[in-house]
C-alpha cells in the first residue's frame, strides 16, 4: 500500500495544513459515500488519490513525516482513505497504536467509516488518538458516545430537533478552534 503526505494542502476544505492521504482499499465497504458520492473521487483530488494504487509512500514512511512535524502541529489525517483495516474489517490496532506514537504531542483530525463493532469501538476508546467515528443515524452516534468515543454525525438540518439535540450530544468546545 501506498500513502500520501503533504506539508502545506492545497485543498480549500481543510486549509494550508499538513494532510495525509491512505489508498482507496483502505475505505470501509460500510462508508455510504463509498463510489457514490465521495468527494475524493472527484477531480482534482482523484488523480492524487489514483496514483496512490501505484506509487507514493510507504506506511514508514509516512509514519516518520507525521513523527517530524513540530509539537503542536495541527494536521489532517487520511483526506481520502481511513484507517488500516485488517481482513475482517476490524481496526488495525497495532497501526492505530504506531500511528498514535508519531502523533504524540500534535494535533491530527481524523475521521473513521470503520464498522462500529464492539470490538472496533473498543480499540478507539483505548486509543492514545482522537478518532472521530462518521455516522449516518442517531443511533450509531449514541452507540459510539457511549463507549467512550467521538462521533460526527450527517443528518439534514431538518432532522434536527432541540429535542434530540440535547438527549444525544452535549455541545463542547472544538479542541483546536476558537468556536463551539
Amino acid at each position: 500500500m501506498h500513502y500520501s503526505f503533504v506539508q502545506r494542502s492545497s485543498n480549500v476544505k481543510i486549509g494550508p495544513i499538513p494532510a495525509t492521504m491512505s489508498p482507496r482499499s483502505t475505505c470501509s465497504d460500510l462508508c455510504p459515500f463509498k463510489r457514490s458520492g465521495c468527494f475524493g473521487d472527484n477531480f482534482p483530488l482523484s488523480l492524487h488519490w489514483s496514483r496512490l494504487d501505484y506509487s507514493g509512500l510507504s506506511w514508514a514512511e509516512m509514519i516518520a513525516k507525521v513523527e517530524a512535524l513540530r509539537s503542536g502541529a495541527l494536521f489532517r489525517h487520511n483526506v481520502v482513505g481511513d484507517l488500516a483495516l485488517l481482513a475482517d474489517g476490524t481496526i488495525d490496532e497495532a497501526a492505530l497504536a504506531e500511528f498514535a506514537q508519531a502523533a504524540t504531542s500534535k494535533r491530527p483530525i481524523i475521521y473513521t467509516h470503520a464498522d462500529q463493532t464492539e470490538r472496533n469501538l473498543n480499540i478507539l476508546a483505548r486509543s492514545d488518538v482522537v478518532v472521530n467515528v462518521s455516522c449516518e443515524t442517531y443511533a450509531q452516534a449514541k452507540r459510539a458516545i457511549a463507549h467512550g468515543v467521538n462521533a460526527v454525525l450527517t443528518v439534514k438540518r431538518s432532522e434536527v430537533t432541540e429535542t434530540t439535540r440535547k438527549d444525544y450530544f452535549q455541545s463542547h468546545k472544538h479542541p483546536y478552534r476558537d468556536w463551539e
